[in-house]
């Protein structure tokens, strides 16, 4: 699969990747889905894991490719650190202490934050990425299962990061 291959029709899980793109609708305009060094700059992320060595690997390689990156050790920090700041993107842990990346992600969604989230598991499957997607309260953007390598993270952190340049937002 390409980088170029940007839309994944829903409910789709393929390679271990799910991207909900029900938000992309001019998928024409999609020419290169990861954003230029300045786009990376302004974008905020939240790393949220509670093994540390996870959540600093990918904070280092979000900060490195040019990404602000803050990170939190469970659903509570993460929570308390969503409230106080700004944030263009979460990247969860589905399951983590305090509270779940599951029940961080309808937090978000009762609270109306526009906010994109990409939710890492190695317990969900196909099945339950498409049920927990026809929840509007429980809705993520995309989905990664664990493991998975930095360069797949990045590819769907591109992939919904074009989402939001194709309707203009970003």
């Amino acid at each position: 699969m390409t980088v170029n291959a940007a839309i994944i029709p829903r409910p789709t899980l393929e390679g271990g990747e799910y991207v909900n793109e029900d938000l992309a609708s001019d998928r024409s305009s999609l020419v290169d889905p990861a954003p230029s060094a300045g786009q990376c700059a302004t974008k905020r992320i939240l790393v949220a894991d509670d093994d540390p060595l996870i959540c600093g690997l990918l904070a280092a390689t979000l900060e490195d490719t040019g990404f602000q990156v803050k990170t939190a050790k469970d659903g509570e920090a993460a929570w308390a650190e969503l409230l106080g700041s700004h944030y263009d993107l979460l990247v969860t842990d589905d399951i983590m202490p305090k509270a779940s990346g599951l029940a961080l992600v309808r937090r978000i969604r009762v609270a109306a934050m526009a906010l994109f989230v990409i939710v890492a598991s190695d317990r969900l499957d196909a099945d339950d990425v498409a049920k927990l997607n026809h929840d509007p309260w429980a809705r993520f953007d995309a989905f990664v299962r664990k493991p998975f390598t930095t360069s797949e993270l990045l590819r769907v952190v591109f992939r919904v990061l074009a989402m939001e340049r194709v309707n203009g937002l970003m």
